[in-house]
């Protein structure tokens, strides 16, 4: 029963690498990598399985090479799948477009199996067990926590960065938002921090839990998240290539002063004021940063620094507080008092109903439902 138990999970980590790579709807490489991590996260976990089993059944010593060769390989390589997931959303995926890009990165899990095997396919009777065992003792305790440092903390400022770009372009945040990913890493932390903390004398029973975290992870964000690429918003432009609309690329850089003197901020705010008015773009859920600036016949870059200097937000900031005043305007109308909060955010350009709540509380520390009782 026990070993039932223990191999529960196991299961489930192989069955979601399998369904993530056979995945037909949606066979993206984020798909594919979070595969990856599912298989190789379950290599570990049955290796490990496998080690505290050694205990009761000696005679699977006997078998313990093999796990060996793969177990300190595919350890080393968690950190680094995990970074490659989570930028196969961003557009910071586009800096590692050949193999000879991703190669470096696996440079230590390959150089672990490569060590491991050569003892057992070298003909020398000079190699020493006791230095293979002191070189992977090393690689677990030392190698793996700096990988898991510098790769987490890698991970955690380059979806950051893409995150407060997609703040200049995007009106919207469903499916984008930097909070899906702390389940995930969270579990992955714990599972680190379990297998360290675990002793022989242990259960393995606690190595599983963070996997808890990480299931909980794919079956509830995971069909929420998408991949954003800002490239995909530059069809939005079409070929008004009179208005002089920069690439992102251009947009994403810091930005200046220096080309926009004070009547053009002025004027241009005054044209973003009065067509907010007159047109009310907002009501669009995807309004992005150069569909307005088609609207305006300006340039994004121009754009962006009015609406950071000038008005003080960033653009779904900007474009959040006037959906936020038309929810306003709605919550208070009796013609609409038998609509839900949710029809509300709706008709005032919110693409989802937590996006409004959040967006509508931090602007008025009430909720939206708070403000119709008042």
């Amino acid at each position: 029963m026990q070993l039932i138990l223990l191999s529960f999970p196991i299961i489930i980590t192989f069955i979601l690498s399998v369904k993530l790579f056979i995945k037909q709807k949606n066979n993206s490489l984020s798909n594919k990598l979070l595969g990856l991590f599912f298989l190789f996260f379950g290599v570990a976990l049955f290796a490990i399985l496998f080690n505290y089993f050694i205990e009761y059944q000696p005679v699977l010593k006997n078998y313990l090479y093999l796990f060996e060769i793969l177990f300190y390989s595919v350890m080393l390589s968690l950190p680094i799948i995990i970074y490659f997931y989570v930028i196969s959303l961003t557009d910071y995926i586009k800096n590692y477009n050949t193999i000879w890009k991703i190669a470096p990165h696996f440079y230590i899990p390959i150089q672990s199996v490569l060590f491991n095997i050569y003892p057992y396919i070298s003909t020398s009777t000079a190699t020493n067990p006791k230095t293979l065992d002191y070189t992977n003792f090393f690689s677990l305790k030392i190698i793996f926590v700096l990988l898991n440092i510098i790769y987490i903390t890698k991970t955690l400022i380059t979806y950051g960065k893409h995150r407060s770009k997609l703040q200049d372009v995007l009106s919207y945040d469903k499916g984008i938002s930097l909070t899906w990913i702390s389940t995930f890493v969270l579990g992955y932390i714990s599972f680190v921090l379990c297998f360290f903390l675990l002793t022989p004398k242990s259960s393995p029973y606690v190595v599983y839990i963070p996997l808890l975290l990480i299931i909980t992870y794919f079956i509830f964000q995971r069909n929420t998240q998408i991949s954003i690429s800002l490239e995909n918003y530059e069809g939005d432009l079409l070929d008004d290539t009179l208005l002089n609309i920069p690439s992102q690329t251009d947009l994403l850089e810091e930005k200046t002063n220096t080309d926009l003197d004070s009547d053009k901020k002025v004027k241009l705010k005054n044209e973003i004021i009065e067509l907010m008015k007159s047109e009310k773009p907002f009501l669009k859920s995807e309004l992005t940063i150069y569909q307005l600036a088609r609207m305006l016949s300006t340039n994004t870059n121009y754009l962006s620094i009015v609406i950071n200097n000038e008005f003080g937000y960033s653009f779904v900031s900007f474009i959040n507080s006037y959906r936020i005043n038309e929810a306003k305007q709605l919550l208070m109308n009796t013609d609409f008092g038998k609509y839900t909060i949710e029809a509300i955010s709706e008709k005032s350009g919110f693409n989802s109903k937590s996006a409004f709540n959040r967006a509508f509380k931090k602007q008025t520390n009430i909720t939206p439902s708070e403000f119709r009782n008042r």
